[in-house]
């Protein structure tokens, strides 16, 4: 039993008595149910010292989570825009060309088929630095977690032209033509190849970031090596 945990008039183990914070210090307070004596609890350092590192990893996971959605928004949008005002063909809009191609392949040959080239490149060299940055700077975070709060941005992006939409409802149609929002079968081949670009730009990210550990360990090594060379001739 911890010393903090120990009522010091009768040595009741106060682990489980309820805890009430006092105004003027701030103090954990409990009061004893032994012999009603008010006595002072206090966090053991450790357990406060891993709260805290858990706290401030959340923070930050949640932070990189939110500028790679951020950047991944603006990417989108900037496209969607580019398209509208050059007057093409945006991602999954409806045309008769579409239409013909989707007649005789699949929805994802039709789909890829009536992306521009800057769109296509856009869409992807985003996702793919993304990815590997992801693998690179959040090693040393369990996989699931990285995967999980990954898997919720691509699904929040799946849903961004029903934003666009919604979004122009608002604030009024200031585009040269409506807005169309692609279907179920193009929001999914984003949705796929998103994920397969980023999934690949992760793998790279895990490789260029062991390669560089294993350098700076080789470095530091070589350095150390060359300090101890000086030390015995010394």
């Amino acid at each position: 039993m911890r010393t903090s945990h120990a009522c010091p008039g009768c040595g009741v183990d106060l682990a489980r008595t309820p805890t009430t914070r006092e105004p003027r210090y701030g103090l954990l307070v409990a009061v004893c149910p032994g012999c009603g004596r008010v006595t002072a609890r206090r966090m053991a350092k450790l357990e406060a010292r891993r709260r805290r590192k858990a706290v401030l990893a959340l923070a930050r996971l949640s932070g990189q989570m939110v500028c790679a959605a951020l950047f991944l928004l603006v990417i989108h949008f900037i496209v969607l825009a580019i398209a509208d005002a050059m007057d093409f063909q945006s991602a999954g809009a409806s045309s008769a060309e579409a239409q013909s191609i989707s007649d005789r392949s699949t929805p994802l040959i039709a789909y890829f088929s009536g992306l521009e080239a800057y769109e296509m490149f856009a869409w992807l060299i985003p996702a793919a630095v993304c990815g590997v940055w992801l693998g690179a700077s959040m090693r040393h975070i369990a996989l699931w977690i990285v995967l999980s709060g990954w898997a919720v941005i691509i699904i929040a992006l799946h849903w961004t032209p029903d934003l666009i939409r919604a979004a122009q409802s608002l604030f009024g149609d200031v585009s040269i033509r409506p807005y169309q929002p692609p279907g179920a079968a193009a929001r999914w081949a984003t949705l796929l190849t998103t994920i397969a670009v980023t999934g690949a730009g992760c793998a790279v990210g895990v490789g260029a970031h062991g390669f560089d550990t294993s350098r700076r360990h080789a470095r530091w090594m070589r350095k150390l090596a060359r300090a101890r060379r000086r030390r015995c001739r010394s």
